[in-house]
């Protein structure tokens, strides 16, 4: 039950997430452009690896909000995540997952219901699900970026970066809102040439080294737990 639940989670967060972090870039028909500053006069972009920017993330508390457009339906979702050294809370849409490393518990909360789950906690649990295409996806389209100026996102500040690029026969701006300190994407939107948003993403909260378990912990307050640990 709980490796379903965090399976199905993860596989739907992705296709959000993707959906929205520019990989529908790729997906250009025969009229395609060629994205602006790709003729080498685009700015040259230097930034972090994943990899440094993560051995820099290991207590923070992110809130992050996500726009989309399917169709004639808007869909607003909202995720938080907690992580510190003794444990990580994880939300979005209407699942919670609570770990803690102290006490090898593990937390499946239903957050309309007010009811959760508890179980053991398993090694693949003590990751949290930290899916970075949020963050880190603008990596592969920064060579053809135009830097347009800074701004002020969840108190921290970026610069702006605007990509265009074509998709079927329609042109779209692609703006980047990418932290000046950590090199990771606080806020993301795509837009056609009339400047009408069909998706987003934006950090509303962005908080570094004040989580702790005690914080995360008292979240379960309000919920029903049945413990399923004995089983």
């Amino acid at each position: 039950m709980k490796k379903f639940f965090k399976t199905f989670f993860a596989i739907f967060l992705c296709v959000i997430l993707m959906s929205l972090a520019g990989c529908l870039g790729n997906e250009t028909d025969d009229n395609t452009d060629i994205p602006d500053g790709s003729d080498g006069t685009q700015d040259k972009i230097e930034y972090m690896t994943k990899e440094e920017v993560a051995a820099l993330l290991t207590n923070y508390h992110f809130e992050i909000e996500i726009f989309t457009v399917d169709g004639d339906e808007e869909n607003l979702y909202k995720m938080t995540e907690v992580v510190c050294a003794e444990g990580y809370y994880y939300y979005f849409d209407t699942y919670a997952f609570v770990a803690n490393f102290e006490t090898n518990k593990y937390y499946i909360l239903d957050i309309e219901a007010k009811t959760g789950m508890i179980t053991a906690l398993e090694e693949e649990d003590k990751e949290s699900f930290n899916v970075s295409t949020y963050m880190f996806s603008w990596h592969t389209y920064a060579s053809g970026f135009h830097h347009s100026g800074t701004q002020s996102v969840a108190g921290r500040t970026c610069d702006v970066y605007t990509y265009n690029t074509v998709y079927h026969s329609q042109d779209f701006v692609f703006t980047y809102y990418i932290d000046k300190e950590l090199d990771i994407c606080l806020k993301y939107e795509w837009t056609d040439k009339s400047e009408n948003v069909s998706s987003y993403m934006r950090f509303t909260k962005f908080e570094l080294n004040k989580a702790s378990l005690e914080g995360i912990m008292d979240t379960l307050d309000e919920y029903e737990l049945t413990d399923l640990t004995s089983f």
